[in-house]
């Protein structure tokens, strides 16, 4: 089990400092849902989180405010770099 709140903490600093990578279905949903990079940063670093799983267990970090826009971060075992996994806004 991780330390869920260092994990988040990292993935902050990561962000903070622009050292992040976005999937291309991320990258997608962010031009269909015209979502800036500036809002996604803003959603991690100043939001609420929590640890979920997707559909194959694997667990992800989710970022997300109270109008239902949502960022889901991988951090897996051995990765150094988060990497956006998809963008979620106003529950879409």
């Amino acid at each position: 089990m991780p330390d869920i709140i260092k994990e988040a903490e990292y993935i902050r600093k990561m962000i903070s400092n622009e050292m992040y990578d976005i999937s291309p279905h991320a990258n997608q949903r962010m031009n269909e849902r015209n979502m800036s990079f500036e809002e996604l940063e803003d959603i991690i670093l100043n939001h609420q989180y929590k640890l979920a799983k997707d559909e194959g267990n694997n667990e992800r970090y989710e970022f997300y405010t109270n109008t239902k826009d949502k960022i889901i971060v991988a951090l897996g075992t051995g990765m150094i770099i988060p990497v956006i996994v998809t963008v979620i806004k106003g529950g879409s």
